[in-house]
C-alpha cells in the first residue's frame, strides 16, 4: 500500500461497502467509468456500512465531536452532523475528496456539507492556504488536511480542534445560505500548516 493511501486511511477510515455497492457504481457511471459529484456522494451514503454518526478513527471521531460543539449543538441534536469517508470511492478518484462533514435537517432532509482531501504534498496545503474559498473548486475539496502524525494526545486535540473550528465554520455559513439555521458568531478561522496525528486517545465524551 502507498504511503499516501495509508495516510488517508488512518484519519478517515476505510468503505466498508455493501454487496451492491460496485454493480450500482457501475450503473451510474459511463462509458468511461466516470460518476458524478451528487451521484458518488450518494453512492456512499446509500451503500456503505459504516455509521456516520459513530466513525470508526480517532481524527474522525474527535473531529464530528468538535465541530457539533463548535456548532452549540444539543447532544441529542448531535446525530444530525454525520462524517462519511469517500475513499477509494468515485468521490475520490474524480473529486479529489476524500471524506466530507454534513448536517442533515431533522424536519425536512435538506443537506449542508463541507468536502475534505488528506494530503502529503506540503505544496498542496501550501497553494490551499493561500487560495480564497472561490479557489477551492481547483482543489475539489473545501479543506485540505495536512499530512497526519502521531504526536501524542494533547497535540492530536488541540490540531483536530482547529481543523473542526474551520470546518464548523464554513458548514454554519452553508446552514445559514440554504436557511437551515441562524448564523453562528464563529472567530476567525484562518488556515494554518499543521499536522494532524492520524491516531490517538479520543476524549470521553459522548458519541453522538
Amino acid at each position: 500500500m502507498r504511503e499516501g493511501r495509508r495516510v488517508e486511511l488512518d484519519t478517515f477510515g476505510a468503505v466498508r461497502k455493501t454487496a451492491d455497492f460496485d454493480y450500482v457504481m457501475r450503473q451510474l457511471a459511463d462509458r468511461r467509468g466516470y460518476v458524478t459529484f451528487r451521484q458518488a456522494m450518494d453512492l456512499v451514503r446509500s451503500y456503505t456500512r459504516q455509521d456516520p454518526t459513530r466513525p470508526e478513527k480517532p481524527f474522525a471521531k474527535e473531529l464530528r465531536q468538535d465541530v457539533c460543539e463548535f456548532m452549540r449543538l444539543p447532544v441529542p441534536a448531535w446525530d444530525s452532523v454525520r462524517f462519511y469517508t469517500a475513499i477509494d470511492t468515485p468521490l475520490d478518484r474524480f473529486h479529489h475528496t476524500d471524506g466530507w462533514i454534513e448536517y442533515v435537517d431533522p424536519r425536512s432532509g435538506e443537506r449542508a456539507f463541507v468536502t475534505m482531501d488528506v494530503t502529503l504534498d506540503p505544496a498542496k496545503i501550501h497553494e490551499w492556504i493561500s487560495a480564497t474559498q472561490a479557489q477551492e473548486e481547483y482543489f475539489g475539496a473545501n479543506i485540505v488536511v495536512m499530512n497526519p502524525a502521531d504526536q501524542g494526545d494533547d497535540y492530536f486535540d488541540r490540531q483536530v480542534r482547529e481543523y473542526a473550528q474551520l470546518v464548523a465554520s464554513r458548514l454554519s455559513a452553508r446552514m445559514q445560505e440554504s436557511g437551515l439555521r441562524r448564523p453562528i458568531p464563529f472567530p476567525s478561522a484562518g488556515r494554518r500548516v499543521v499536522d494532524i496525528p492520524a491516531a490517538g486517545k479520543t476524549k470521553n465524551r459522548p458519541s453522538r
